[in-house]
């Protein structure tokens, strides 16, 4: 499912709409596969033009920002790398924290499955201007040698 809104279809209470609108956006933007012109779009909507996104690491570099992303070209670079059958959904309430919004999200390829937390700082025009990635830390024979990970065979 794409929708911050959880099972239910029902808003969490007290959140405002636009955060549960720039949610929907991100989710959105990761579910696009076609590439190009369609993401680039898809990110555009759901990030500003000078948005940052920082990706946390797992296991010992967990909490440490390992890489960061300037800009939707690098953040639809980024999501193109995920493989075509990966879906991703929130996974629990939304929750305001430093200034910005908190929520759980899940992700799915094929049989494997994992988490984390996204944070996100809204722009004025209520897309995201920033966004902390933070997974769950991945099934030990997924990360090898440290640092990389294999999903699919791929390494």
């Amino acid at each position: 499912m794409n929708s911050s809104r959880g099972g239910s279809g029902t808003l969490n209470t007290g959140i405002p709409a636009a955060v549960h609108a720039a949610f929907d956006r991100w989710l959105a933007a990761l579910a696009t596969r076609e590439g190009g012109d369609a993401l680039d779009a898809a990110v555009a909507a759901a990030c500003s033009d000078s948005v940052v996104v920082e990706l946390h690491g797992f296991h010992a570099a967990r909490g440490t920002v390992t890489a960061t992303l300037c800009g939707g070209r690098e953040v639809a670079t980024w999501s193109a790398r995920a493989p075509a059958q990966t879906r991703f959904w929130l996974d629990g309430a939304i929750a305001a924290v430093d200034a910005g919004w908190r929520a759980r999200y899940r992700l799915e390829i094929d049989e494997f499955v994992n988490g984390g937390w996204w944070t996100l700082w809204l722009a004025d025009d209520g897309r995201i201007s920033r966004l902390a990635h933070a997974p769950d830390d991945l099934p030990d024979h997924l990360v090898s040698p440290p640092g990389s990970v294999v999903i699919g065979g791929d390494s």
